[in-house]
């Protein structure tokens, strides 16, 4: 995972070092694609892109890399999981996440809490 962290891994030219608007200097500091940003590209575009490829070609090997680097990665912090967690759901790694997100987008913003094991048992009456 960290040689796959690494291509990722970008440096701005000098004149962003020392603009963060286009002709209106500003002070020097070097800035590069952070750790976060990173991890998000990598669990949003590369993992689907992978998973996707390995259903095509058929390849299990490739699915299972797929899956295996989605439990390597740390879970999302957004606005979604830092609910979730209020909520008391917690996740351990980027699996969690997007299962949580897959979740929210398929019932949650559908309004299907009832056809949703999360749902009917928050709905249960104590």
């Amino acid at each position: 995972m960290y040689e796959l962290r690494k291509k990722f891994q970008l440096w701005d030219n000098d004149y962003w070092h020392e603009h963060y608007i286009f002709d209106k200097p500003s002070v020097i500091r070097i800035k590069n694609t952070g750790t976060r940003m990173i991890d998000y590209s990598i669990i949003n575009s590369i993992i689907p892109l992978l998973y996707t490829y390995g259903k095509m070609v058929p390849d299990q090997v490739i699915l299972k890399k797929a899956i295996r680097w989605l439990q390597e990665m740390p879970a999302e912090e957004n606005h979604l999981m830092k609910g979730r967690k209020r909520a008391g759901i917690s996740v351990k790694n980027a699996a969690g996440s997007q299962a949580l997100i897959e979740l929210k987008k398929e019932f949650c913003d559908q309004r299907k809490c009832l056809e949703c094991e999360i749902g009917k048992r928050l709905l249960e009456p104590a």
